[in-house]
């Protein structure tokens, strides 16, 4: 069986001190050279000179040792042009270019416990204002080279982990400046409000001859406007983004359920009177009395559902003086007239009603958690930016969302 050998990397540099030594031999032997008879001072002058090619080769074994402990202080921060980028880019079509760097092994493993039992401070310095591990770059005995992952990788999650100040940012920004400049959609959901990232995107929009859509309610004077409430299936998905911002416990308590279903009533029932639905909306009737909003869609029910003229409720109303009367009077027209119908009644309507004669302190109470979230995505600035309106002529700012964004690849 073979011997193994192992030698450790990080040891004393304990041949530089053996050069030495052979050096002041050579040293020693030439000046005996110089001094002795002709023939003495050949044999000098050959031991001399073996002694020279053993400082050779021990510096130059020993300098192996002083190299990679160097390696251990890190490295120096290095910077890169666009154009570098791109030409790095046209290399892996297939794939982003994420840094220089190399392939963690079982022998960097192996060093990284080496190194452990040195204790790092004993090989390398270490600034007490640096961030993160810098020996960690040196373990690699070569060059690093491109380290680049497939596009197909990246179709599920990613996760970026790493210490303040350890590059996850500027990771971000080089995979953000080469999605922009393949002209992928690019959707950054920066809850700091990064000055450097928007920079980032804003340049290689520029680039590339797109443009940055921003949203940010601390500048609504550049920022675009946006409606949660746009692209659904079913209106019901609607109440249920709303609802998932309410604090609960478990998710299923019943003023969570309560607030969901009567945001779901209003919903359905704007829609039924071509309304667009919008915070702004379903915060006013949660707040105030619905009998507008009940008056309005009993009405239209009536007309394109059931063809009825106007004289066929207006003896309910015709006494009325207030719109809850009104409201009231219509409620009556649809109970005694088309509610014996079932084929005739919607539930959307039963909702509504039932929603409009609730206990007004017990229906407070049961949407108490709900307001205030309503209250902070509909009040200020946020009002215009979150609740759009397609009919406001007066407003110039951009009303998008993120179907829009993602189908036309938008940054």
């Amino acid at each position: 069986m073979k011997n193994l050998r192992y030698e450790d990397p990080y040891r004393p540099p304990f041949e530089l001190r053996a050069a030495v030594v052979w050096l002041l031999a050579a040293v020693l032997l030439s000046l005996w050279a110089t001094l002795s008879e002709h023939g003495l001072a050949r044999v000098g002058y050959i031991y001399a000179s073996l002694s020279l090619v053993f400082v050779l080769v021990r510096a130059w074994q020993g300098s192996r040792v002083v190299i990679r402990r160097r390696r251990l202080s890190g490295h120096e921060l290095t910077f890169m042009s666009v154009d570098e980028l791109r030409r790095k880019m046209k290399r892996c079509p297939d794939a982003l270019w994420l840094g220089q760097g190399f392939g963690w092994g079982t022998e960097h493993r192996q060093l990284l416990h080496q190194i452990e039992q040195h204790s790092p401070e004993e090989l390398t310095k270490r600034d007490d204002g640096e961030f993160g591990v810098r020996y960690l770059h040196g373990l690699h005995n070569g060059r690093d080279s491109d380290l680049y992952v497939p596009l197909r990788h990246l179709d599920g999650h990613t996760l970026i982990a790493g210490t303040t100040g350890a590059g996850k940012t500027r990771m971000v920004d080089t995979m953000m400046t080469q999605l922009i400049l393949r002209g992928e959609s690019v959707v950054v959901i920066d809850a700091k409000g990064d000055a450097d990232l928007r920079e980032v995107a804003r340049r290689a929009c520029r680039l590339s001859g797109r443009e940055l859509v921003e949203f940010h309610p601390a500048f609504p004077e550049r920022s675009a406007r946006i409606n949660p409430l746009a692209n659904w299936l079913r209106p019901t998905e609607l109440a249920t983004r709303i609802a998932t911002l309410i604090p609960s416990e478990t998710g299923g308590d019943p003023f969570t359920a309560f607030g969901q279903m009567a945001m779901n009533t209003i919903i359905q029932a704007l829609l039924m009177v071509g309304r667009e639905p919008t915070l702004v909306d379903i915060r006013y009737y949660l707040q105030h009395s619905q009998e507008d909003l009940v008056k309005e869609a009993t009405q239209t029910y009536f007309r394109q559902k059931m063809g009825a003229a106007e004289r066929a409720w207006k003896p309910y109303i015709a006494q009325s003086k207030t719109l809850k009367e009104e409201a009231l009077g219509m409620m009556q027209f649809y109970g005694e007239q088309v509610r014996r119908d079932r084929s005739l009644s919607d539930v959307r309507l039963d909702a509504l009603h039932s929603l409009f004669k609730h206990p007004g302190e017990h229906f407070g109470k049961m949407v108490a958690s709900l307001l205030p979230i309503l209250d902070m995505l509909t009040s200020g600035s946020m009002r215009d930016l979150m609740s759009p309106r397609s009919t406001d002529l007066d407003d110039n700012h951009e009303i998008t969302d993120l179907w829009k964004i993602t189908s036309t690849n938008r940054v």
